[in-house]
């Protein structure tokens, strides 16, 4: 195997029998030398980590806890065995996208980024349905990602798979210090917010509508209150403004208000605010009744 490894594709699991051959199998499906899969078994209880063993491919690194550490320490621990100038995360149910691995080695060539993402297919694996997740328009440099494209990406980050960085511009001391923040990804994120990129084409396939990473079936409220408690904690990353888009982005996304806004925001547009939403959330009431009443007839 290459001594130059370019990229590291993480690729933390757990108990993923029945997905983590296509997850491997679509990384591996690039034949060069200059990237490396790190598999890191968070101890299994089933054939996961037969099935990792069954690959002989030089570029596959195969490793296992003695323990299971819980999910969010096994993705920090995976680091540790990467070697790689970028480390690119891909959770154990999710693939990299037919074709995509020489589009972001020439996206790290031309612009270096300390962290990117790009689109991803979102596929609902019960309901057969696809969708593409694509919160920035275009290809952006560092340079060139504006204060509203870097609040989308970091709303975005939520999901793990296809959130790529230097590692040695990771701040691993941050990391640890915050290691039972429920999304991650959102702290990889927000610590290299200054210098980060995208790429408007199809990186990664993203699994949902199966049982949850985390391996349990928490409320849309209990996620909701995790990412909340997630971005208060990392607010000192970005600058003020960057930091009151995020805030009402995610108001708007979610549909709901939190008190703690109050004091980032101030009394004459959190008043304004909760009008618009209000009304957002009645014009929704209307579509859902008007949807009813046609459907009746």
């Amino acid at each position: 195997m290459s001594n130059n490894i370019q990229i590291s594709f993480c690729i933390p699991t757990y108990n993923r029998a029945s997905y983590i051959a296509r997850c491997i199998e679509s990384v591996l499906a690039y034949t060069g030398d200059d990237i490396e899969v790190v598999v890191l078994d968070n101890k299994s209880t089933d054939d996961t980590l037969e099935i990792i063993q069954g690959y002989k491919d030089p570029r596959l690194i195969i490793k296992q806890n003695e323990l299971n550490i819980g999910a969010r320490a096994n993705i920090r621990k995976i680091l540790n065995f990467t070697t790689g100038k970028y480390c690119f995360y891909l959770t154990d149910d999710d693939m990299i996208y037919p074709g995509a691995i020489p589009i972001i080695k020439s996206f790290i060539k031309e612009y270096e980024p300390d962290v990117f993402s790009g689109d991803f297919i979102v596929y609902l694996e019960k309901s057969g349905r696809a969708s593409i997740s694509s919160p920035i328009l275009n290809t952006k440099s560092p340079s060139q990602m504006s204060i509203e494209d870097r609040a989308n990406l970091f709303i975005r980050s939520h999901v793990l798979t296809s959130i790529c960085f230097r590692k040695d511009k990771f701040d691993f001391d941050f990391y640890d210090e915050n290691i039972d923040l429920w999304y991650p990804s959102l702290l990889i994120i927000a610590s290299m917010n200054n210098n980060m990129g995208y790429i408007k084409s199809p990186i990664a396939i993203h699994i949902w509508e199966n049982e949850l990473f985390w391996g349990n079936n928490s409320s849309s409220n209990e996620l909701y209150d995790s990412y909340m408690n997630g971005l208060f904690i990392l607010q000192n990353k970005f600058s003020k403004d960057l930091f009151r888009l995020i805030c009402i982005k995610t108001i708007f996304n979610e549909g709901k208000y939190d008190k703690r806004f109050n004091l980032i925001l101030g009394k004459i547009l959190v008043v304004k605010i909760k009008i618009e939403l209000n009304k957002r959330i009645l014009i929704k009431k209307i579509k859902i009744l008007l949807k009813r009443f046609l459907n009746f007839f």
